[in-house]
């Protein structure tokens, strides 16, 4: 017995002393990492906006920014990204202030793409298909008349991915060659502006309540695995009309995978048209259960506390 006890003694200390070393490494080389992180990005922007006259203004942090030359803006550069085969692409892209694609680079960091396939998108010839492109041409050739843009033979999946992560962030970062208001520089800015539509945004809770055309919208978090998720919520009495849930590349930071996954369309749809009591009723993702609920108990949360409580 008192040798069992020495052993549980032995590995506790083993245990806090393994703790106390990682934390140790954790905060010495967080900033080294952190300095790192913002000169790849820095590295980046130049690359596919390349005007050496031209200044970066972050818009929203690690997705947009804004590019001016003699205090006027000429184009904008984001990141944004779409499910592949096997990981998030991020395509990093610089356009003009006419709308047009200047430049794409899709960096290797963080893809696990099949190698010798799915990897390819990473290859200039690829990327270098996107210069000059307007949003209409932005399709794989196969997918629509009107593409430009040739898939990776065998990788149809990583290819199509690519090019919807250009496509789409040029829809949503668009308008940003000319427009300003309140809502800009927040993640959630676009989608409260699309769920109250145009113009029609009355702001009734800073920050957290809107009334729009159709009802109200609100903003709202729930604790998930790794870190606090974002829900925007679009409801009309006490049935959801739509929903938006942070991505990655909105500052997201769940599990990529896994967690991650419930930034997705196919879930967000689930949503639409549930009686705010059904919630629960809902399925969560396969891999991502804490994280689904996480989506759930904001929609919730966000209803009482900021729909109820302005009724009463």
């Amino acid at each position: 017995m008192r040798k069992k006890s020495s052993e549980v003694s032995v590995l506790f200390i083993v245990a806090v002393i393994s703790a106390f070393l990682l934390s140790f490494v954790y905060k010495e080389t967080k900033p080294v990492i952190e300095k790192g992180a913002k000169e790849k990005i820095k590295e980046s922007l130049a690359e596919v906006f390349p005007d050496s006259t031209v200044a970066f203004e972050t818009v929203k942090n690690d997705t947009l920014w804004r590019v001016f030359k003699n205090d006027v803006c000429v184009g904008i550069v984001f990141r944004y990204g779409m499910q592949g085969f096997s990981s998030f692409i991020r395509p990093i892209v610089g356009v003009d202030s006419s709308g047009k694609i200047v430049k794409v680079k899709i960096p290797m960091e963080g893809l696990s793409e099949t190698p010798g396939l799915g990897m390819k998108v990473t290859e200039k010839w690829f990327q270098d298909q996107f210069s000059n492109r307007s949003i209409d041409e932005v399709w794989l050739k196969k997918d629509n008349e009107n593409g430009k843009i040739d898939a990776i033979t065998a990788a149809t999946i990583s290819s199509r991915a690519a090019t919807a992560a250009v496509r789409e962030g040029l829809k949503k970062f668009s308008k940003y060659l000319s427009y300003s208001g309140d809502l800009e520089g927040k993640w959630y800015g676009d989608d409260v502006e699309r769920f109250c539509g145009r113009g029609e945004v009355e702001e009734i809770m800073e920050g957290k309540l809107w009334k729009g055309k159709d009802g109200f919208v609100y903003l709202s978090y729930g604790e998930g695995f790794a870190c606090s998720v974002g829900v925007v919520v679009s409801i009309r009495k006490d049935t959801l009309l739509e929903i938006h849930i942070q991505r990655p590349e909105e500052g997201m930071k769940e599990t990529p995978g896994c967690g991650d996954k419930v930034a997705d369309e196919d879930f967000e749809k689930r949503f639409s048209g549930i009686y705010i009591y059904d919630i629960d009723e809902l399925d969560a993702l396969s891999g991502a259960t804490i994280t689904s609920e996480a989506v759930k108990e904001a929609t919730r949360l966000g209803y009482k506390d900021l729909i109820l409580e302005r009724e009463r």
